[in-house]
């Protein structure tokens, strides 16, 4: 009689496959999710729609038992890449503060206070889990969106036929340094998020953080205020990721579609080597 591969893993008369060291029940995991045709990479742009049961169905060995499960967990994660990208299609969704008043949502800017910024309906456990990510922060395009609070908004929308100014901010722009404070509590806003969002993610082995700042409109690049700048949007993130514990290789990149500065760290022998590459030109530092 052939039994259940499922059955001789949980079996408590007998040998048994919990009986084998951890690392070979490991690859036995990660054997198991080939054969099961999972992939080795999502990406999400928008929100999750994953019903319960398919999860369940496709990943039977969570329901073994709680010392197989944690192990198939560590086994998924370990094999996986997700790439994540916030744009104007969710960025507002996830950070309220980034829209115009009178388009903000109350209730989601509830949910986000109580959890991690709400972008793809992931949920607080998936992203905790994450060993290999990246993300993918559209900036300049979010800033243009008609929606959005900054002044790029301002001078794109009359350009598309829409009107400049809404009820609420009419007001509120009647100088260069109304202006320029608005876009600081934009970009304010989006550095938080993000921040709030690694700091969520609390398994990471590697990770890349692009923040690509071009406009969504190319004819407004000169007009930014905001402080779009690898001092204001790459370094704060490097020493972030530089300091959680488990990492072992970081990139982060800022800039445009034609400038752009990107900083890759790796610990090696317990010392953080850092790349900075700039085009083709890469200078290789090593530091504790």
């Amino acid at each position: 009689m052939t039994m259940n591969p499922i059955s001789i893993w949980a079996s408590s008369n007998g040998p048994s496959l919990c009986d084998l060291p951890a690392e070979i029940r490991l690859d036995i995991c990660d054997a198991i999710l080939d054969l099961s045709n999972i992939p080795r990479s999502y990406g999400y742009t928008a929100p999750l729609h994953i019903p319960h049961k398919t999860a369940l169905h496709t990943h039977g060995m969570l329901l073994v038992n709680q010392a197989i499960s944690a192990e198939y967990r560590q086994a998924f994660y370990e094999r996986t890449k997700f790439f994540f990208r916030i744009d104007s299609h969710n960025a507002f969704r996830g950070i309220p503060e980034l829209a115009l008043q009178d388009q903000a949502q109350g209730q989601d800017a509830a949910e986000t206070a109580a959890g991690l910024p709400n972008f793809w309906d992931a949920p607080d456990a998936l992203l905790a889990n994450l060993r290999h990510c990246t993300l993918f922060v559209e900036i300049g395009e979010v800033a243009c969106h008609r929606q959005s609070a900054h002044s790029l908004s301002v001078l794109v929308r009359p350009s598309a036929g829409l009107r400049s100014f809404s009820p609420t901010e009419a007001p509120t722009l009647t100088s260069d340094e109304d202006v320029a404070a608005k876009d600081a509590a934009f970009d304010a806003a989006f550095v938080a998020a993000v921040h709030k969002l690694l700091d969520g993610m609390l398994q990471l082995r590697s990770v890349q953080l692009v923040w690509e700042t071009t406009p969504g409109i190319r004819s407004y690049w000169e007009t930014l205020t905001g402080d779009w700048t690898w001092e204001g949007l790459g370094e704060p993130f490097l020493e972030i990721l530089m300091g959680k514990r488990l990492l072992r290789e970081a990139l982060v990149k800022v800039g445009d579609k034609e400038n752009d500065l990107t900083r890759q760290a790796k610990r090696v022998e317990g010392k953080w080597m850092l790349t900075t590459i700039i085009r083709d030109l890469r200078i290789v530092v090593y530091m504790q």
